[in-house]
């Protein structure tokens, strides 16, 4: 396997990055900025979870994980032999 090409660099691309360089795939993400650009403007996204939402999130068998927990929630599923 070459890897994997992510297109944009949004909180959901850099949270598959993330995601993919944990389990040990490689990916390259592609950006339409330069990382200067980047660090010197604005965000351009983010995220607000309000606190019933995240109670939600954390009911058990709530099938919604964020990309960055989601190598957690399924170590906490096997180990609980879900």
């Amino acid at each position: 396997m070459n890897g994997i090409g992510i297109v944009g660099s949004g909180i959901a691309e850099l949270h598959l990055g993330l995601l993919l360089q944990q389990r040990g795939i490689p990916a390259t993400i592609y950006s339409d900025r330069a990382p200067e650009q980047t660090r010197a403007g604005r965000l351009p996204n983010s995220v607000a979870r309000f606190e019933y939402t995240r109670a939600r999130e954390r009911q058990p068998g709530e099938v919604f994980q964020a990309p960055c927990f989601a190598a957690a929630a399924s170590r906490q599923h096997a180990a609980a032999g879900r």
